[in-house]
């Protein structure tokens, strides 16, 4: 998916293409998904640690507050459109929850 500055609507080079072409396209310029939003959506995993579960509303917090903010900071600059940010959230979220899943059992203490 080409990044939104790039693009001619935006007078950037490159056209818009729908997702599944741009997928089967051979243009360099892909920016999805948001890999900036992503470091810092990907310290979810502290709040799914047992020894952090009474300040797992604080984590949670910070770590929006700050997945956001480097977010909204690429897509002022025109890297990212919200869905890159909003679908990297819900991929940190989803790999930090099954991840806990997996590797701590009901009531163990890390």
């Amino acid at each position: 998916m080409v990044c939104p500055v790039h693009l001619t609507i935006f007078d950037g080079t490159l056209p818009y293409l729908p997702m599944l072409d741009s997928m089967r396209n051979t243009i360099p310029d892909k920016c999805f998904p948001a890999a900036h939003a992503s470091s810092g959506f990907a310290l979810f995993a502290f709040a799914f640690a047992p020894s952090l579960r009474r300040r797992r509303g604080a984590i949670i917090i910070v770590v929006m507050a700050l997945g956001w903010a480097m977010g909204c900071y690429k897509m002022i600059i025109g890297d990212h459109f919200l869905s890159h940010t909003v679908v990297s959230m819900m991929l940190a979220w989803a790999m930090s929850a099954g991840l806990a899943w997996v590797f701590f059992k009901k009531g163990e203490q890390v």
